[in-house]
């Protein structure tokens, strides 16, 4: 905590020196206006006009990247890093491999949309204003679409559904959201102000970095696990019991982890961390099965995902058991 020492200017005024770091993270300079607001404990809150956020652009020249991946990389960067519009430009018509690698990674971003296009030139502009963002809708709308591809993965291994459309479609969706979230967090952590309109915290932000990564890598796992279903044969009654008693046990798991964060209570966290324990030791038993080599083969790698799954689900209670 930073102590400052109260100075007398004036006949009436008493002044404090601003903390220089903070000065410097929200580009405050001499002259601006900021405003003064008391709390109910008596504390003061030094708050940055709004309209005081910046509008950050860049231009990319297109020669000075060997391949499209290194574009998406540095375009990735900027949009991270809170740019709000990105010119694309070179000295000779833009290639259609670069072309199209622009449209495509848009397409998985949220709020840029094409501007400005010529051949020489595309200019991508932000839409989505970091004013009106809200972290935690954010993070709960990745939440919700990474259960609906775990249940749609067991869909997979029921034989109720022989396809990847759905899962595909969630699983873009929550990589958008992902970097929706990172992008977010880097808005609040580079500007106070900001960090107060939604309504969090430094310790938020670290949590919800972990929170975000570890729903995205969920996601991820279970479109393994449905993409190795597609090739698994029709399961006695038996083994498929067992799968959907563990994907219960993972579904309930992984909604007291993640509610133990917002509502900060610890019980749900150890019922979270206990469940997890309850899956590595009950899970599913492939030993007196009878089965292809095919389908052993791809039941085992299900299995041992499934059981992987309880890792990214402590880490999520973990964060809840800090907070509360």
């Amino acid at each position: 905590m930073n102590q400052r020492k109260i100075q007398r200017t004036g006949i009436a005024t008493y002044t404090i020196s601003l903390p220089k770091i903070w000065v410097k993270r929200n580009h405050v300079n001499v002259g601006d206006v900021v405003y003064i607001q008391e709390e109910d404990d008596q504390s003061l809150r030094v708050l940055l006009n709004q309209s005081k956020e910046q509008t950050k652009s860049a231009s990319l020249n297109l020669s000075g990247f060997k391949n499209p991946t290194e574009l998406i990389r540095k375009f990735t960067s900027l949009y991270l890093n809170g740019y709000s519009q990105v010119h694309f430009f070179s000295l000779e018509p833009i290639s259609k491999d670069f072309r199209k690698t622009i449209l495509t990674q848009i397409k998985k971003v949220i709020g840029f949309e094409i501007v400005e296009e010529s051949e020489k030139k595309i200019v991508l502009q932000d839409f989505f204003s970091s004013n009106y963002l809200s972290i935690s809708n954010t993070i709960r709308r990745s939440f919700q679409l990474s259960k609906l591809m775990i249940n749609e993965s067991l869909k997979i291994l029921d034989k109720e559904t022989n396809t990847l459309e759905n899962i595909e479609i969630w699983e873009e969706e929550v990589n958008k959201l992902y970097l929706l979230a990172r992008r977010q967090i880097n808005f609040a952590l580079e500007n106070s102000m900001i960090m107060s309109q939604l309504s969090i915290n430094v310790k938020d932000c670290q949590d919800y970095i972990i929170l975000s990564g570890a729903i995205e890598k969920m996601a991820d796992s279970f479109v393994r696990i449905a993409k190795a279903g597609l090739g698994v044969s029709t399961l006695s009654d038996k083994l498929l019991q067992q799968i959907r008693k563990t994907y219960e046990l993972i579904l309930e798991a992984y909604e007291l982890a993640f509610e133990s964060i917002f509502k900060n209570n610890f019980i749900l966290s150890n019922q979270a961390l206990a469940k997890c324990e309850e899956i590595l030791n009950e899970g599913i038993n492939l030993e007196q099965q009878e089965l292809n080599e095919e389908d052993k083969v791809s039941l085992y790698i299900i299995k041992s995902k499934l059981q992987t799954k309880t890792n990214f689900i402590n880490e999520i209670a973990e964060i809840g058991l800090d907070r509360s």
